[in-house]
């Protein structure tokens, strides 16, 4: 990739190298900006979290909750929405949720 870069670039072509993923989390700026944490999760282990890059003095990020395993938060948006019960439970006996 290297190689490529140079090349182009001697030859005045605007480039730049597209990282994989795994090279995208050792890049220096990623590590030194702490933007992967190492997360508990119920079902899967220690698992990597992608951080904001966005910081705030008067806003922590906050690290103590893993992300929710699918439909955790389901029936909670549902009511939030404004169904009832009976609505939720027709929706799940119909296979939609």
């Amino acid at each position: 990739m290297a190689a490529w870069v140079d090349k182009f670039e001697s030859a005045g072509v605007p480039c730049g190298a597209i990282n994989s993923i795994p090279d995208v989390m050792q890049e220096p700026q990623v590590v030194h900006r702490e933007m992967v944490r190492r997360i508990e999760h119920p079902l899967a282990g220690t698992v990597p979290q992608v951080v904001s890059p966005m910081r705030f003095s008067n806003a922590p990020l906050r690290f103590d909750r893993a992300p929710p395993v699918l439909s955790e938060h389901t029936e909670e948006v549902l009511r939030e929405l404004g169904m009832d019960g009976s609505e939720i439970k027709d929706l799940r006996e119909r296979h939609v949720i």
